[in-house]
């Protein structure tokens, strides 16, 4: 089967988008209780939310941060959202003093009945076989104005505390990284993952038809297997292409289990990662 023109893709993107905010304001607020405990800090406070008020607010500011940093398409409503938010949690951290949401994870159970949004993009039967709960992390953007290193903790904490409240194994994403088309930019992060030991592709996990690299940057990732014997040392030396959320994924243990997925959209490769969740501390 030929991967969608284009043309069909944003068509069939827009329709759906706006099927999905229909669904959302027409679907009841849930009453449920996260079992998440907020967080507290000096100036900002961390939880799960499924207040339909709060949730606008994070798809503006999803949309915001993604159409400005990323040139996603233009929304009708101004809004990120599609239909695995009305089956996600949402987890956010908002800021006291003006009480806006400034930075937020969608979190997606492996119950979910629309699935993961990762398999839009990956064929992940080699994955879901593993054994184990799995939580899928999507979405993450914190506000330009909040990037402090306060509210990404936050969030870090917020979500090791979920996972392990919900007895999850596996955390795993989609991790947005640009690299230069025109040069060797997809040849450099292949090199840049396996030094820094986050490269384990796992067999039976590979980009789907749809989202497969341009054949320039297919050319370049097979080129960096040409790499493999130089000295890994060499690259530390070499300004790093990883954004500081990805590399931070990976100094906590993340791996990439796939070749990247290209997202035409947001102009970027997708890297497959999966972490494990730490167990959780018992106190005496």
């Amino acid at each position: 089967m030929e991967a969608a023109h284009p043309v069909i893709r944003t068509v069939r993107e827009t329709f759906g988008q706006a099927r999905s905010m229909v669904q959302w304001i027409l679907s009841p607020q849930s009453e449920l209780e996260s079992e998440l405990q907020g967080i507290s800090g000096r100036y900002y406070e961390c939880r799960i939310t499924r207040d339909k008020a709060d949730l606008r607010k994070i798809f503006q500011l999803r949309y915001e941060v993604f159409r400005k940093e990323y040139s996603s398409p233009k929304s009708l409503f101004g809004l990120d959202i599609d239909h695995y938010d009305r089956f996600a949690d949402h987890l956010v951290v908002f800021h006291k003093e003006s009480g806006k949401p400034v930075g937020t994870y969608r979190l997606i159970p492996d119950e979910s009945p629309v699935g993961f949004y990762s398999e839009r993009e990956f064929e992940m039967s080699g994955f879901l076989a593993l054994p184990g709960r799995k939580l899928e992390l999507g979405r993450a953007c914190v506000h330009p104005d909040h990037r402090n290193g306060a509210v990404l903790r936050m969030l870090w904490r917020g979500l090791l505390d979920f996972a392990q409240e919900r007895e999850v194994d596996l955390l795993f994403g989609c991790s947005s990284v640009h690299v230069p088309e025109d040069e060797f930019g997809a040849a450099m992060l292949h090199r840049e993952l396996r030094s820094r030991g986050a490269w384990s592709p796992i067999p039976g996990v590979r980009p789907t038809r749809d989202f497969l690299m341009p054949e320039r940057m297919q050319a370049h990732w097979a080129l960096s297997e040409a790499w493999l014997n130089e000295d890994p040392v060499r690259h530390s030396e070499e300004r790093s292409l990883l954004p500081p959320l990805v590399a931070s994924y990976i100094r906590s243990g993340a791996r990439v289990i796939s070749a990247p997925a290209y997202d035409e959209d947001f102009h970027c490769l997708d890297l497959l990662t999966v972490f494990s969740v730490p167990a959780r501390e018992v106190r005496a």
